[in-house]
């Protein structure tokens, strides 16, 4: 049950996948070569409200849309923010409840459990990347 539960809370804690960014970075390169061109192409469509006009809306659009991405991947800061003391508060109030239904001992026992799953946790996630840099740089070709 502890594993189960470890592996769907680190689900849930999951940032944006990088492919996520790149993908926003492929549609800005998009976004300015699709008016660029029509510009290169007639130099007279500068004056062109309607491209403008698309342009900024696309470009606004876009903006916004990274931007939010952005403060998705860390929820605690940025614009649109997660509070820390509403959620820390409920936490709070639950222990207490658990801690009141199954008793102290039990409860602070639970509590050293995901302690000591968290530093697994966080040692294999550290061993993982360790093993991945060293795999990737035994798959570079020598030069």
């Amino acid at each position: 049950i502890a594993r189960d539960r470890t592996r769907v809370l680190s689900q849930e804690t999951k940032s944006l996948p990088a492919a996520h960014f790149f993908i926003l970075f492929v549609f800005s390169l998009q976004l300015l070569v699709s008016f660029l061109i029509p510009l290169a192409a007639a130099p007279a469509t500068e004056d062109d409200v309607v491209l403008r006009g698309a342009f900024a809306f696309f470009s606004a659009t876009y903006t916004l849309v990274f931007n939010f991405a952005v403060d998705l991947n860390d929820p605690f800061t940025g614009n649109y923010q997660i509070r820390r003391s509403a959620i820390n508060a409920n936490l709070v109030a639950t222990r207490r409840c658990v801690a009141a239904a199954v008793g102290d001992e039990r409860a602070r026992e639970w509590q050293r459990d995901d302690d000591r799953i968290a530093v697994e946790r966080r040692r294999r996630r550290r061993e993982r990347a360790a093993a991945g840099v060293e795999s990737a740089a035994s798959q570079s070709p020598a030069l």
